[in-house]
């Protein structure tokens, strides 16, 4: 049986908490309190409508919103937890959609505006319109998605390039739609 370093088995105590059978009580090194009366009375504690009061106005002051800032500053540089951080995102936004509150909402609004053709075409013009003018966010976001550069990666410089390479593309896809045509066509 292990013990943490910072608690030791003492005499039972007034709660009669036994530690594993036993016979005795875990307790802490700081002042011989029993450990578990001290979670029990932390959880109650936190409870109380002082706790909450108390917890509120030391998070407005301005050295703990500035220390909280400043950690969380410096945890975010940490790549693995930039990675965590996009991860646990995209598991929230799936989890999300799949709640059957989120599910039925949206087939009641698919149902109401089915049958309304303007609302789909003007999803699909508003989209081809986007990506018709390959405004810099689209670029940057085709370049985002293409490829595993970050945001803060991605140029003023880059972005123009890649546009000539989008126009470049669609040019020879156009080109290669007429030539099926004229096959077509001719045949």
């Amino acid at each position: 049986m292990k013990i943490p370093d910072n608690k030791y088995l003492g005499s039972l105590c007034k709660r009669g908490h036994d530690y594993k059978g036993t016979g005795k009580s875990l307790r802490r090194r700081v002042n011989s309190e029993c450990y578990e009366c001290h979670m029990t009375n932390k959880k109650t504690y936190r409870k109380t409508e002082k706790y909450k009061t108390t917890a509120i106005e030391y998070n407005q002051r301005k050295d703990v919103k500035k220390r909280k800032n400043d950690w969380a500053k410096e945890k975010y540089k940490v790549p693995e937890y930039r990675e965590k951080l996009k991860l646990d995102a995209r598991t929230r936004g799936s989890e999300y959609r799949k709640r059957p509150s989120v599910v039925k909402r949206v087939a009641e609004w698919e149902k109401k505006n089915r049958k309304k053709p303007d609302v789909k075409a003007r999803h699909k013009i508003a989209n081809h319109k986007w990506s018709l003018k390959l405004t810099d966010a689209y670029v940057r976001a085709h370049i985002i998605y293409k490829s595993p550069l970050t945001r803060k990666d991605v140029s003023q410089g880059l972005i123009d390039s890649y546009r000539i390479c989008i126009i470049a593309d669609r040019a020879v896809r156009a080109a290669d739609v007429a030539l099926k045509q004229h096959k077509e066509k001719v045949s």
